[in-house]
């Protein structure tokens, strides 16, 4: 018997929720260490779980669109994707910012230039891998 359904995003989402708890173990840490700004370090968190959120029921709206015979070889355009025309890479693109807002007050000298992570990801998702593929598609 079949407990757990495995699936490309319950491996995605477990790795994302395992990266998670270790930028907290970390920051617990730094912050009882007093080697950051605790109030950034939470709105970073902030920013990090919205990214996730939005990115993984995107992705779940997307899987239940696709899984029903009528909709083959239709757009969703419903849910999130009614919004946005790619809402699970928005939801990416927030994650990375999230992540950057996290580490900005523990930062110094050239480590700055780590910042351009959320930048690198849209550039990435926009014009190289993601929207540019599945707009040929």
């Amino acid at each position: 018997m079949k407990l757990f359904k495995f699936n490309k995003t319950s491996l995605y989402l477990s790795v994302l929720i395992a990266l998670f708890c270790s930028i907290i173990s970390l920051l617990l840490i730094f912050f009882f260490l007093k080697v950051i700004n605790f109030d950034v370090v939470l709105l970073g968190i902030f920013i990090f779980i919205s990214g996730l959120l939005l990115e993984v029921i995107a992705d779940y709206q997307k899987t239940q669109f696709r899984n029903q015979l009528e909709n083959n070889g239709h757009f969703i355009s419903s849910g999130l994707w009614a919004y946005s025309r790619h809402p699970n890479y928005v939801g990416e693109i927030v994650l990375w910012t999230g992540v950057s807002v996290m580490s900005f007050s523990s930062l110094s000298g050239v480590q700055y230039i780590s910042l351009i992570s959320p930048i690198f990801t849209y550039l990435l998702l926009v014009y190289v891998s993601g929207v540019r593929i599945l707009e040929v598609s």
